[in-house]
Parts: C-alpha cells; structure tokens; sequence
C-alpha cells in the first residue's frame, strides 16, 4: 500500500483491458473485409498493414507522442491506449485475416439467403467462431502491453496513472533502493499473465495451428 502496488496495478489492467477491447474490435472487423474482398484494393491495403510488422516501436515513439500531444491526448489513459492499439493492430490484423481465410464462406452465404446484413453476420456467425484466434491475440497482445515501460514511461507520469512495470522502475533510486517492494511488485506484475495463458492455453495452441493446413 505504501508503495501504491494497488494503483498500479489497476492502471495497468484498466490499459490492457480497454487496449485488448478496442484493438479486437478494429483488427478483426478490418480483416474480415480484406479477406472477403480478394481485389488488388484490399491485397494493397493488407500489405500497407503489414508494413508495420517491420516498424519498431522505438521509431515511431517520437512521432506518435507528438501526434498525441498535439490532440492533447498525452498524459491521458485514452492515449495509451490508442497508441497500444495502433502498435499492435498489425499483428493482430495478420492473424485474423489468415483465419478467416480458413472459415468457409458458405455460412456467410446462407445467412445472406436469410435477409442478414454484414453485420449481423459477423457479429453472430463470425465472431463466435474467432475464440481461437482472439485468444492467440489477447496473449500475445495482452503479454506485450501489459510488460511494455517505454511508451507508458513517456506517455503517462507519475500523477496521471503509471503501469506496474514503470512503477517498478521509479522505485529503483540513484542512491537506494526499496528492494522488497521492487521484488514483491515483479512477482505480482507476472501473476496475471501466467494465470491468463493457463486459462487460454488450449485456443491458444488452436489459434496458433489455425491455417497451418488447408485441405
């Protein structure tokens, strides 16, 4: 409590939490479009996507934080998580596109018969059929964003609302150091992502074989 654990560790979870939310939200939607629409519009905007698989993050962290402040979103949660959601759309938007492609399109076109619209059908056909690759993204996306200390260090601040792993950071001094309260916080900030991949792991391993195969 005296070192304000308890904080941290909320924040931390309110940004994973509402970065996961909204990058699965906009990452499958998008690349349900692209996988259905096999034009060379969308094989162009799959690989423009892809382009940022090759962009670290420190490159674009200059830039993204002055994007951020000129909309006065820096210092605020809102930016950290758009900037989660823009860091790790790509990866995300590569997995879902990849299974989709192995979803066949014949519950597409029967729900279609039925007089539902592409939402609908997205949203109670599609969506429900995703757990394997949503679990593979919130994993892999989840790991990354809750571990992340660059960004969080330069785009939040003490007052604002520092994650768990920043916390850990400000607590190392130049001169001393409170070691018990480093160790204690490194134990806890591991806890939630053990326990969410042994909750996930079997669509885990099926998200990751998902289009490993096609027939």
């Amino acid at each position: 409590n005296s070192a304000g654990i308890p904080r941290l560790y909320l924040n931390s979870i309110l940004i994973t939490g509402c970065s996961l939310a909204l990058l699965i939200l906009v990452a499958s939607m998008a690349a349900y479009i692209v996988a259905r629409k096999n034009t060379k519009f969308y094989n162009g905007v799959y690989v423009f996507f892809l382009m940022g698989l090759m962009i670290p993050v420190q490159m674009i962290l200059i830039p993204s934080i002055k994007t951020l402040a000129f909309f006065h979103l820096l210092r605020t949660m809102p930016g950290m998580i758009l900037f989660n959601c823009a860091v790790y759309f790509s990866v995300s938007f590569f997995l879902y596109v990849e299974f989709f492609k192995t979803l066949p399109t014949s519950l597409e076109e029967s729900a279609k018969i039925d007089g539902a619209s592409r939402f609908v059908i997205f949203r109670s056909i599609l969506l429900p059929l995703l757990k394997p690759c949503t679990s593979t993204v919130i994993i892999f996306s989840g790991m990354w964003i809750w571990n992340d200390f660059l960004p969080p260090l330069y785009i939040l601040d003490a007052k604002t609302g520092s994650t768990i792993t920043t916390g850990i950071y400000r607590a190392i001094g130049q001169y001393t150091t409170n070691w018990d309260i480093v160790f204690g916080a490194v134990m806890w900030a591991s806890v939630p992502v053990v326990i969410l991949y042994l909750c996930m792991q079997k669509q885990f391993r099926h998200g990751m074989v998902a289009g490993a195969v096609k027939g």
